[in-house]
């Protein structure tokens, strides 16, 4: 299988269920690692119709971080379905949504959910 990721994709979202999260916004750190077979596009140099455009998929990464929610794991289920139906060539995506610095009583660099997915290919 091979490998594309799209990291450390940085946005400023209303995500959690604290009010100044959602008034004033955290920073959040998105990354995509996405599977399946990406050999043609390499052997042709080229992309085709079906191919995974990077600039569709970071799309539709900003699309659902725009849209508010309490936890972030409703936001990385969001990005995994929508990139994972628009791509029906990927036979894995996994999604790892980091909140920076979140509103804890400790000092912590990142709270992050980790999603994945798996399609089987015959």
């Amino acid at each position: 299988m091979d490998y594309i990721k799209l990291e450390n994709m940085r946005f400023r979202a209303h995500h959690g269920c604290l009010p100044e999260e959602r008034q004033t916004g955290t920073d959040f750190l998105l990354t995509l690692t996405m599977g399946g077979d990406f050999r043609r596009e390499a052997r042709h140099d080229t992309l085709f119709d079906d191919s995974l455009n990077y600039a569709d998929v970071y799309r539709r990464v900003k699309e659902e971080m725009k849209q508010p929610s309490r936890i972030i794991e409703n936001v990385a289920l969001r990005v995994l379905e929508s990139v994972w139906n628009a791509y029906p060539a990927l036979t894995y995506l996994k999604v790892e949504l980091s909140k920076l610095h979140p509103p804890l009583t400790g000092e912590i660099g990142a709270a992050t959910v980790v999603m994945e997915k798996f399609r089987k290919r015959d």
